[in-house]
């Protein structure tokens, strides 16, 4: 007989489990421990090379990147110090919602710089606070901390910037690296003493994913284009590779 399938599990799913009842798994002291331990002395962060791009590079760049890197997200780097200072992080969601609805293929051309800020401005502000989802934490900030803003703001991975320059206009810092639910569920793995790659499985997910995220990018391409017959050289895909 065929079996039915009960649901999904997402490494989303479980990274939420750990976080709302590591008080009440038999190890709890071990985990409850790295909840409170900063990215910093647990020693998670994945250094760069890191999928980028520039504010000057365009949204048909970053369709590009995150198609051929296999990942839902981009940082966008200032260029500075090391790797470069963190500008923003631009989604596949925060394409799909400018792009598709989009009747004119120019949209494709629009520098990062901007569409950052087209993004960001239909959600205002309240009290001075900027409601855009801030996809990137510190060095210094705890793990528990992390965890919550991977599930507040629905992404993969935020990244890890320094503390912004009194000066810098864009209010974060350089770029040190990122953090995964893939990291994440590693290091709760290892202390529950389960062997865990996370390169192994960040690659497995890369493969995986990167179909899903080609076919979003292709859909946001053709729906901008669906009114005009003049969809330009196809060589346009190949837009150079902006990396860090």
């Amino acid at each position: 007989p065929e079996q039915q399938v009960k649901g999904i599990i997402t490494d989303s799913a479980l990274v939420k489990y750990f976080a709302s009842n590591h008080d009440k798994i038999t190890t709890s002291p071990v985990i409850t421990q790295v909840i409170s331990t900063s990215l910093l002395d647990l020693g998670v962060i994945t250094p760069p090379p890191i999928v980028s791009a520039s504010p000057d590079s365009t949204v048909l760049d970053a369709m590009t990147l995150m198609s051929q890197e296999g990942v839902s997200s981009i940082a966008v780097l200032h260029p500075g110090p090391d790797v470069g200072v963190l500008v923003s992080a631009v989604t596949v969601t925060d394409i799909g919602q400018l792009v598709i609805p989009s009747e004119s293929k120019s949209v494709l051309s629009m520098k990062l710089a901007a569409f950052v800020s087209e993004i960001k401005n239909p959600h205002g502000m309240i009290n001075g606070e900027d409601l855009y989802p801030v996809y990137s934490v510190l060095p210094t900030s705890t793990f528990g901390y992390t965890i919550e803003k991977l599930l507040a703001t629905k992404v993969h991975r935020v990244f890890v910037a320094e503390e912004p320059e009194p000066s810098s206009p864009f209010g974060q810092g350089n770029l040190k690296g990122v953090v995964s639910l893939i990291d994440v569920l590693a290091v709760f793995a290892r202390r529950l003493g389960i062997e865990a790659n996370p390169g192994l499985m960040r690659e497995r997910r890369r493969r995986g994913s990167s179909t899903s995220v080609s076919s979003t990018s292709t859909k946001s391409h053709h729906s901008s284009l669906r009114r005009n017959s003049s969809i330009g050289n196809p060589a346009m895909l190949g837009s150079p590779r902006i990396m860090t």
